[in-house]
């Protein structure tokens, strides 16, 4: 075509072809960075057209993908998801939700960090038994799951009654009405795991963890939100150390709000 030959032919009117009859379309492109879940919904609209997936980075050439590693890598990853799901509540474990925090460095939209931890849950567990425990642990979790379901999230359960949600590119408004619903609706929900006279009541009887019997109030929940903005470099140091301080805020007011700046 692109002999001397070639040229002639083509500039030939009598020809009645052009050098577009002589172009096949290209194999799709996707962006190194993306998700394997986003490439694999790329993949979907190509797939009875094309065996391959160009590979790119900042338009750049890098490789190409095929449909059985990109399958692969799908299964090596949904292994390992399943291999850091807390028993319990099958929700993501530390493994994940620390590398959903490794990730929100220099991020281009804000990410929220949201940690929940339960009040009065040891002298409950005294009381009614590790298997109510466990109905309350299973409920907020399910309260979790169902005011987040965002495409770009993590839910977790750290252990214990220990939990944390991160939410990256949403509205900080609409953050703060899901924080709060969250927490007044297991605060509220919660009581039905009481018998009726404790919940009438509004407290119990039971031993502190220095032995003293004394009044504890029902089963509820804290937590404490925290802002990371857009393009912020994150010191894992230091953004631990805020952590710590929004825990303590948080068990001393029910609630903490802080942007890491």
């Amino acid at each position: 075509m692109y002999s001397n030959y070639g040229i002639y032919i083509l500039q030939n009117k009598t020809y009645q072809k052009s050098i577009r009859d002589f172009i096949r379309q290209g194999f799709p492109c996707v962006d190194i960075n993306l998700s394997v879940e986003d490439i694999l919904d790329f993949y979907a609209k190509y797939y009875d057209d094309y065996d391959y997936l160009i590979i790119t980075e900042d338009d750049k050439y890098v490789g190409v993908l095929d449909a059985k590693r990109l399958l692969k890598v799908i299964r090596q990853k949904e292994v390992l998801i399943a291999q850091n799901l807390n028993p319990l509540t099958k929700l993501a474990g530390n493994v994940l939700i620390n590398r959903f925090i490794d990730e929100t460095d220099n991020l281009d939209c804000a990410t929220y960090f949201m940690y929940f931890d339960f009040d009065n849950f040891k002298p409950f567990n005294d009381k009614y038994g590790f298997r109510r425990g466990d109905r309350a642990i299973l409920l907020f979790a399910d309260i979790l799951r169902k005011n987040f379901n965002y495409k770009n999230q993590i839910i977790g359960h750290i252990g214990g009654d220990d939990f944390f949600v991160g939410v990256r590119d949403v509205s900080l408004r609409e953050i703060l009405s899901k924080f709060y619903y969250v927490i007044d609706s297991f605060n509220q929900s919660v009581k039905d795991l009481y018998n009726l006279e404790d919940k009438e009541k509004g407290y119990i009887i039971a031993k502190d963890r220095y032995n003293t019997v004394r009044k504890f109030g029902l089963l509820s929940v804290s937590g404490f939100l925290l802002e990371i903005p857009e393009k912020k470099e994150i010191d894992r140091e230091a953004l631990d150390e805020v952590i710590t301080v929004l825990k303590k805020e948080a068990k001393s007011n029910k609630i903490s709000m802080a942007s890491y700046l």
